[in-house]
């Protein structure tokens, strides 16, 4: 009867006494996802069922319908460090959810990084879900968000794993993430990712003349902020003398323009 009052009847608000009377008694059940969906699209205030929504969440927030409760509940301030580990729990067994959702609540994610458990359950999500890009088409509006979920990720990647460098070169692969027609936001122009770049360089995963590194390399000069390049001048040294054959390479991309 909820469901199909918010949905249609134009006047949702008349029943909400109603229904805030009704949850408390209902608000462990499977099922209830049906009817706080449709509240929440009929606009109906969060605050008013923030607890039984996440309740719910932490009992069935792994379930992969689960995705349309977390777009919501990853807006709001103030959650709980279990609810966002259970958001990133989501996002690891669902790493191929339809419209690339995994990737979208990632970068919802990343505003909660800086606490540990939240760290750990960040890089063991985007661990799984990054290298499901491989070979996948990807427009410009997600390469940016993919950009941005691997910075976040590479912050909290334990340094001494092999595991980011894995998928570093999964992301690195894809000619449609770093490529110089996507805007690099603020928080993708990080050095972390560069020195994260040299690195797979200097362990020979990958090679100064590759196309990955070409592409890489033109995506930092179109989009770098030249504050942002600026910083990257130890990098650049060290690349020159290291491959001193690719220097005018370096020096170009790498560098703000005079």
């Amino acid at each position: 009867m909820f469901a199909a009052w918010f949905s249609h009847s134009g006047q949702p608000e008349r029943l909400l006494p109603l229904f805030l009377g009704w949850l408390p008694a209902h608000e462990a059940h499977e099922e209830l996802d049906f009817v706080l969906r449709r509240y929440l699209a009929a606009g109906l205030p969060y605050a008013h069922v923030a607890k039984p929504f996440e309740t719910w969440l932490l009992k069935f927030g792994t379930l992969p319908h689960a995705v349309y409760f977390w777009k919501d509940a990853l807006r709001q301030s103030n959650l709980s460090v279990p609810l966002v580990c259970q958001a990133l729990a989501w996002c690891r067994m669902n790493p191929r959810a339809a419209g690339y959702d995994a990737v979208w609540r990632l970068a919802q994610c990343r505003r909660f990084l800086g606490q540990p458990e939240i760290d750990a359950a960040y890089r063991a999500a985007a661990e799984v879900v990054l290298p499901t890009l491989a070979g996948r088409r990807i427009n410009w509006l997600l390469a940016k968000v993919i950009q941005g979920v691997l910075v976040a990720y590479l912050r909290v990647a334990e340094e001494r794993s092999d595991a980011w460098t894995k998928v570093l070169l999964n992301v690195l692969a894809n000619p449609d993430v770093f490529n110089e027609a996507v805007q690099a936001q603020p928080e993708s122009q990080d050095l972390v990712l560069v020195e994260r770049v040299v690195a797979l360089l200097f362990a020979g995963h990958i090679q100064p003349d590759s196309v990955a590194i070409s592409r890489f390399a033109k995506w930092v000069d179109v989009q770098w902020d030249p504050t942002n390049k600026a910083s990257l001048a130890p990098v650049v040294a060290r690349l020159c003398s290291s491959y001193p054959e690719h220097h005018a390479m370096w020096e170009l991309t790498l560098t703000p323009k005079d």
